[in-house]
Formats: C-alpha cells, structure tokens, sequence
C-alpha cells in the first residue's frame, strides 16, 4: 500500500472498495460518500462521479486522518435526508444491506451496529468463581460477538461528532450508550473478510482466484 489505497487493492479482479458499491446498489442503494486522505486521488480519478458503476458517488476529502467516526463531521448535514450506512473500506462481503436497514428502522435504533459470531477453543482449562458455574471448564470453546466494522446511524448523531476532530467509531459508540442513546445489533452469518494486513488479503485472494462471488 505504499503506492495505492488499501480499499484499492483488487479481490475478484475488482477494487476492494468497487466490491463494496457493487454489493450495496445490488440491494437498491445508489448514493455514496466516499471519505478520502491517503492516495485520494488514486481514488477519485478510479471512480469519479460514480456513472460508469451507475450509482452518484461524492467525496470526503480530510486534510489529516480522521478516524471513522471524526470524518463524518466533514459531511453536508443539510444534504443528509436519511440515516447513513458507514462501512469500512477493507471489507469484501455480500450482505443484505436493505433488510438491515429494515430491522434498523423498525426496531427504532439511533445506532445500529453489525455484528458477526466468533467462536474460539481456548486450549487451556478455565477457572469460573461464579457460584452458578463449573469451576473448571476443560479447553472450552468460547463465542463472542465481533464488530464487522458496519454501522447505520440516524442523522441526529452527527451533532455528537466534533469537526475535523479525530474520533474511532467505537469512541463514538461508547459515548452514545453513556447518553442512553439506543444502540442495537445486527447479526450477520454471510461471510464477510476483513482485509486488515498482507496475510488476510492473500488469503482472501485466494479463496475467490477461481470462482465468481
């Protein structure tokens, strides 16, 4: 990544980040905001307005790294109508976008927060001092629910976020729960392949060398 953008790194003969816009529009979504800052343009020149992918595609452009949550505060909130879907740009997944959105909107969340399952064999045996447990559990597997680095969040969230202020969206998700905003999850069981270092990205580069995704 010394001389592109990781999100610009190809899986499936495709951009990472085209990966992610496909996925989206192929569930009814044509808008996007892409926030840019290292190579930026490498990726502005790639996908311009965003009429070659026939969706309208717009940019973020941080003068410094803002983190995820901080570089929504470059956003025009007077042109955001809706809630806002957030994802990070090294991610390659299929997802149903739309029924997330649904269960967002029904289940009436500030926050929604798409998690997937995480199971772990610890090779060890585990001590537990509740009173309501075994003691000592053999080599236990153990599961856990893991941020997938998705996220929707309702408009009135952006007046939390301090402008060209670096801010984590886990930062920002801390501190809406200690507001009591209301803050829910998703569960997704698709794949999703979180490409954050040179092994994953080989690993996933060759799960999909020879087949269509």
């Amino acid at each position: 990544t010394k001389t592109i953008p990781k999100p610009m790194l190809k899986v499936n003969k495709k951009p990472i980040l085209e990966n992610i816009i496909l996925s989206f529009k192929k569930k009814g979504f044509s808008n996007f905001l892409i926030s840019t800052n290292y190579l930026a343009k490498k990726i502005i020149n790639y996908f311009g307005d965003g009429a070659l992918l026939d969706v309208n595609i717009n940019y973020i452009k941080e003068k410094k790294s803002l983190g995820t949550a901080g570089s929504l505060s470059l956003l025009n909130k007077k042109k955001v109508i809706d809630d806002i879907f957030i994802t990070n740009g090294d991610l390659y997944g299929n997802l149903d976008y739309s029924n997330m959105l649904h269960v967002h909107k029904k289940r009436l969340n500030d926050c929604t927060v798409c998690v997937r399952v995480h199971s772990y064999d610890l090779p060890y045996g585990l001590i537990t001092e509740r009173n309501d447990v075994n003691f000592l559990n053999e080599k236990p597997k153990l599961t856990y629910l893991i941020n997938s680095g998705i996220y929707i969040i309702k408009k009135k969230i952006l007046k939390h976020i301090k402008k060209s202020t670096y801010l984590n969206m886990t930062d920002l998700l801390n501190y809406l729960k200690k507001k009591n905003y209301k803050i829910g999850i998703y569960t997704v069981y698709e794949p999703i392949y979180d490409i954050g270092n040179l092994k994953q990205y080989k690993a996933v580069k060759s799960i999909f060398k020879n087949k269509k995704y």
